[in-house]
């Protein structure tokens, strides 16, 4: 009988593998060649580490093909860590092999490399998937409640797009890291056995290693004791004895210096701050934002998320102090994502920093499925994390076909494109909405212009008229005047179509160009959020974007609107300011 005691848990993991396999190869390996693209953004530069070692065999020299890298006075180093790197080690060397076998390019990058990748993420977060089933049973959850708990966490949440869709981020790896860790901790407290210590000290090192700001999870190791009392009881038998805190201490070190060995390789120096330019509102956080906000909220794109939450308040009844453990917990991290000047985190889906707390949230949907008693309730409970499953996985399918922008949502893209699938729907968003960056919170624009379009001579109707005319409304500096890798932008104007959706392909363009007119920087954005469903009212819109460089004195810039289809519809109360770094 003991043998069936995970047995349903064990089906879950089963079905969860079964249904990723499906998806990475109907809709990841067998797709388009940007679906196909699973190493990019952040990811790229996780990644370039296994590069830079065993194909260019340079490590003190970031790919400038992968790398984001961070100028110091002795030298470029890479923005993030290493961790990710060591944990695809594996999946790497296997497709570096069979790539010479089989002929395919040696560059990181061709089809070996990047199926390697999608396995790896499978693999670590059915690893973490696995643990967490550990952790639980070993706190006498039942089975079946964990194998519903396993399966919705996967499919209703974005921890289903960060290891399919996006599996080069370092999310899919903490998630996996910090389950083990807490499973780790639990068994360590529960038996005192000093091997426990060490394999948690030696997870604790990797989770710094791959998002150093994980580290937090330690807030929540008290969960796992019974008072305060407990706790430190607990942790002082760790000092205890030297020949028990000594040598998890150096494991925990030993690991941490490898990133420490990679910075002296790269620019001399053993200790680095890679996130120049960036910082926390700590006074002015953004916590209804960042949970319920249409840009990346967690609770938009993983209400089931919402419904786990629900079962702090059950804990209550097993005891208080794990209620104020797992309140404090939650609240901080929540006021600590929402501090950062980013609280949308760019490219973020479903507010990707709560993806490596998943299993946090777990546990406490744990406590929900099995402290409510009621049939009707549990039945109920039970259909509505079904539906959350569906949705959730529709803005999965959503976000890997460019239905839905990684950033940028509000309301009204939202509401258009809530739970459409069509190819037609790809792409069919516009504007920009970035926020500005946090070394520019207090600047004042360098630059400004306005045309109201009052000049009757010019313009006797007040606006202008774009009459099947492909350019006209613009505006734009010579030359810069200065140096910088940075400039936000920020632009309003209204918009009026004469015939429904004759604005749809107009595009807000900013450039910046050299001298000798190569492109340095180039963007386009549709001028409209979402295609017209009516006509023919003014509609006004407040556009900001960045734009990244490595920009000259003598370069110029223009930001004009582009009639490519030479449509028609007008334009006014064209104000533009720009801000520089």
């Amino acid at each position: 009988m003991k043998s069936n005691s995970s047995l349903f848990s064990n089906y879950s993991l089963l079905l969860i593998l079964v249904l990723s396999l499906f998806f990475l190869y109907f809709f990841k390996w067998t797709g388009t060649a940007d679906n196909f693209r699973v190493i990019d953004g952040d990811g790229k530069d996780y990644y370039s580490f296994l590069v830079s070692a065993f194909i260019n065999h340079n490590i003190s020299k970031p790919d400038p093909a992968l790398s984001m890298v961070v100028e110091t006075p002795t030298g470029q180093v890479n923005m993030h860590t290493t961790g990710v790197a060591l944990l695809l080690l594996p999946f790497f060397l296997v497709s570096l092999l069979f790539a010479k076998l089989f002929g395919y390019s040696v560059d990181g990058l061709s089809q070996p490399f990047q199926i390697g990748v999608s396995i790896g993420a499978l693999f670590y977060c059915l690893l973490g998937l696995f643990f967490l089933r550990k952790l639980l049973l070993k706190n006498n959850f039942e089975d079946k409640i964990i194998a519903a708990i396993i399966f919705f966490l996967f499919a209703g949440t974005s921890l289903l797009f960060y290891t399919l869709g996006a599996p080069s981020m370092s999310h899919v790896y903490s998630f996996c890291l910090i389950t083990c860790f807490l499973y780790a901790s639990n068994l360590f407290f529960l038996s005192g056995e000093k091997k426990y210590l060490f394999i948690a000290s030696l997870i604790l090192s990797l989770i710094i290693l791959v998002r150093p700001v994980n580290v937090i999870i330690v807030l929540f190791l008290p969960f796992f004791c019974n008072s305060f009392k407990d706790f430190f009881v607990k942790i002082k038998y760790v000092f205890s004895s030297y020949r028990q805190f000594l040598p998890a201490l150096l494991m925990f070190f030993s690991v941490l210096s490898l990133q420490c060995v990679v910075w002296y390789a790269q620019n001399g120096k053993l200790f680095q701050w890679t996130y120049k330019g960036n910082g926390f509102y700590f006074t002015d956080p953004s916590p209804v934002k960042m949970l319920f906000g249409f840009d990346s909220g967690l609770f938009i794109y993983s209400p089931i998320c919402f419904l786990f939450l629900i079962g702090v308040v059950f804990i209550f009844r097993q005891s208080s102090f794990k209620f104020y453990i797992s309140v404090f917990f939650i609240s901080f991290i929540v006021y600590l994502f929402s501090s950062y000047w980013a609280y949308n985190y760019f490219d973020s889906f479903g507010m990707r920093p709560f993806v490596d707390f998943f299993s946090v949230f777990a546990i406490f949907g744990t406590f929900l499925l099995r402290e409510i008693r009621n049939h009707l309730f549990k039945y109920v409970l039970y259909v509505s994390f079904l539906i959350c499953a569906t949705i959730s996985m529709i803005y999965s399918y959503q976000a890997q076909t460019g239905i839905l922008p990684m950033a940028g949502m509000n309301y009204e893209k939202f509401k258009y494109i809530f739970l459409k699938t069509k190819r037609e729907y790809q792409s069919c968003l516009g504007g920009c909405s970035d926020l500005k960056p946090y070394s520019l919170r207090n600047a004042n624009p360098f630059f400004s212009f306005t045309n109201n379009f009052n000049d009757v001579s010019k313009y006797p109707k007040g606006y202008f008229e774009y009459k099947g005319n492909e350019w006209g409304v613009e505006c734009g500096l010579d030359s810069l005047g200065f140096k910088t890798k940075l400039l936000y932008a920020k632009v309003k104007f209204k918009r009026q179509e004469i015939q429904t959706n004759s604005s749809y392909n107009g595009l807000l363009v900013c450039s910046v160009d050299s001298k000798t007119n190569a492109s340095k920087s180039y963007q386009a954005f549709r001028m409209n959020e979402t295609p017209a469903e009516s006509c023919c009212e003014w509609k006004e819109y407040d556009y900001s974007f960045t734009v990244a460089g490595d920009f000259c004195p003598n370069d110029h810039l223009k930001i004009y609107f582009w009639n490519k289809e030479k449509s028609f519809f007008n334009v006014d109360d064209f104000n533009v300011e720009i801000y520089k770094n």
